[in-house]
C-alpha cells in the first residue's frame, strides 16, 4: 500500500510542478503583452511611403493602428528609398524608435529630433516593404 503512495507521488508531483510552471508562464506572456501594447497606445507614429507603391502607407497604418499604434498621419515621402528606416523625432534615447522597428522587424533607426511635431517617430516605407509586411500587397482595406 505504502508503494502505491509512493509510485502515486512520483509520477503526480512532476506532473503538478509541470503544471504549475505552465500556468504562470501564460500569465507572464499575456502580462508582457499587454504592456507592450499600452507601450504602443502612447507612441505617436507617421506613415510615410517612400516605396512608389499606391495605398501602402494606408495598409501600413491600418496593420499598425490593428496592433494598437496611435497613427496620427500617413501619407507619401519626399524622395523615393530602398529601404525603410523608422525616425526617432522627441527622444534622444530612441526609445520609441527601437520599439516600433522591433514590432516590424526593421534594422535601419535614426534620429532627426523635430520639436515641431506632434508625434514620436516616423516610419519611412522603402522598397524593402515586402519583407517587413509580408502579404501586404493582397491585403484589402476597405474604409
Amino acid at each position: 500500500m505504502r508503494l502505491r503512495y509512493i509510485i502515486l507521488l512520483i509520477f503526480f508531483v512532476p506532473l503538478l510542478a509541470i503544471f504549475s510552471i505552465s500556468i504562470y508562464k501564460g500569465f507572464e506572456t499575456r502580462k508582457k503583452a499587454k504592456i507592450r501594447e499600452e507601450i504602443n497606445r502612447k507612441i505617436r507614429v507617421e506613415v510615410l511611403n517612400a516605396a512608389g507603391v499606391n495605398g501602402l502607407a494606408r495598409k501600413v497604418t491600418w496593420l499598425l493602428r490593428k496592433d494598437g499604434f496611435d497613427v496620427v498621419y500617413y501619407g507619401n515621402a519626399d524622395e523615393p528609398l530602398p529601404k525603410t528606416v523608422v525616425v526617432e523625432r522627441r527622444d534622444s534615447s530612441m526609445f520609441h524608435a527601437r520599439h516600433l522597428a522591433r514590432w516590424i522587424g526593421c534594422r535601419e533607426i535614426t534620429l532627426e529630433i523635430d520639436p515641431d511635431r506632434v508625434l514620436d517617430v516616423s516610419l519611412v516605407l522603402g522598397k524593402d516593404y515586402k519583407k517587413l509586411f509580408k502579404g501586404i500587397d493582397s491585403l484589402k482595406i476597405v474604409f
